[in-house]
């Protein structure tokens, strides 16, 4: 009966440890699809969400949205002004990206979109100085909007997260993701800003599907 018993209780703990792991992978899954486009490889045609409609604010203070920039590719991304952490590195990087599309970009073909995740301080003037004290040029536009609307955007068209946080440099966190959109507002690749390797491939395809 001893022998019995122990042989039970051998057996309960080894299933209790396969349901503990089982429960882990199941959660690790979980995770891994709801995060799927943040942590995509950085490859062009590797995902095909499409980008909803929407309508914001340019730093102009025009009225500007998905009509304007259907029929020509555009890379995006998420930033504020006030960022002391990724955005200054991220906005860096789209203006190199921008001198090395230089060709295909004077001619209108590709567009530069920065959407500000924090649209209650950054205002259409606040972005019209950040654009202007960079020198962006006339095909990148800084986009504001009402809280809502960029957030959905940010969270549920491109699949990026944004929120708060208590860090006084970042209030807030984003993606540092640079996303190239084609033509049709398809997403065709999310791209590490970060990562040389991930912003060179980010370029040969930008400028792959300027000519097409």
């Amino acid at each position: 009966m001893k022998r019995f018993n122990i042989a039970l209780l051998l057996l309960l703990i080894l299933f209790f440890v396969y349901a503990e792991r089982r429960k882990a992978a199941v959660h690790a899954a979980s995770s891994h699809s709801t995060h799927d486009h943040e942590n995509a490889s950085p490859t062009a045609g590797d995902a095909a969400a499409r980008v909803p409609a929407f309508q914001l604010t340019n730093h102009l203070g025009e009225a500007f949205g998905s009509d304007d920039l259907r029929g020509k590719p555009w890379i995006a991304n998420f930033i504020f002004t006030r960022c002391k952490l990724t955005c200054p590195a991220q906005t860096q990087r789209m203006l190199d990206i921008q001198d090395r599309l230089e060709s295909a970009a004077n001619d209108g073909h590709i567009q530069f979109v920065s959407i500000t995740v924090d649209p209650d301080y950054d205002t259409v003037s606040v972005l019209k100085t950040y654009a202007d004290s960079h020198k962006t040029g006339e095909n990148w536009w800084f986009l504001t909007g009402a809280k809502e609307a960029v957030r959905a955007l940010s969270v549920d068209g491109f699949e990026l997260g944004v929120g708060e946080t208590a860090n006084a440099d970042a209030p807030l966190f984003h993606s540092p993701k640079f996303v190239l959109v084609d033509r049709d507002l398809t997403v065709r690749g999310y791209f590490d800003s970060g990562d040389e390797t991930a912003v060179t491939g980010l370029v040969t395809a930008a400028g792959e599907m300027a000519k097409q």
